[in-house]
């Protein structure tokens, strides 16, 4: 499993863990399992923080606002 920062704005917002050479491992957000695997995203981190976004929006919340600039990085 590796790390990645999800920054918006350059202020990191986020941790979302998961291998991405791994299709069905899963997606975890800031340590807390989410309802993906890897192959939800087709093995992309800037596929799965816009999911993430997605769900967490679905959710009452999200990570980012429609404005920000976004980017995915490995730790």
């Amino acid at each position: 499993m590796n790390d990645y920062s999800i920054l918006a704005n350059g202020n990191k917002v986020a941790t979302m863990t998961a291998n991405f050479a791994q299709a069905s491992c899963p997606i975890l957000l800031d340590g807390q399992s989410t309802p993906f695997q890897v192959a939800d995203a087709k093995h992309d981190p800037g596929t799965a923080a816009e999911m993430l976004n997605n769900w967490c929006h679905s959710q009452g919340g999200e990570i980012w606002g429609e404005d920000d600039e976004v980017e995915v990085v490995a730790n």
